[in-house]
């Protein structure tokens, strides 16, 4: 007996992971604006990291719960939260910005900027 299956892609589910930081509002509302233009709001969530780069209980779940494709890490993170994100997300694609050769020190709401304008903003 012949049968048909039918199938699609779900939209990719982008997670944001940030610190708090001079203008992390700004960079939130930017983030947010972006999801909601681009997904309607529904395809990414933004992630707050405590002071101490360590990631909340319940804030971890959501982000299980999520189950995104793609993680964007807008801070450094130590590399066992890193391996972590592999191990228990799975995402298959992970990005992080780099430091630069002065460090991360600065106020990071430039580089969010290009970031978005450049990664995930298509042309």
């Amino acid at each position: 007996m012949p049968f048909t299956i039918f199938a699609r892609a779900r939209p990719i589910r982008t997670a944001f992971l940030l610190n708090e930081m001079v203008g992390s509002d700004a960079v939130c509302d930017g983030l947010v604006r972006w999801g909601n233009d681009f997904w309607g709001g529904r395809r990414s969530v933004v992630a707050l990291l405590g002071k101490d780069g360590t990631i909340d209980t319940e804030i971890w779940q959501e982000l299980v719960r999520f189950d995104p494709d793609r993680v964007n890490l807008l801070t450094p993170v130590s590399e066992e939260l890193l391996v972590k994100i592999d191990a228990e997300l799975s995402p298959w694609h992970i990005s992080q910005l780099l430091e630069d050769a002065d460090g991360f020190e600065r106020s990071n709401v430039p580089l969010v900027r290009a970031y978005l304008d450049t990664v995930l903003i298509p042309a």
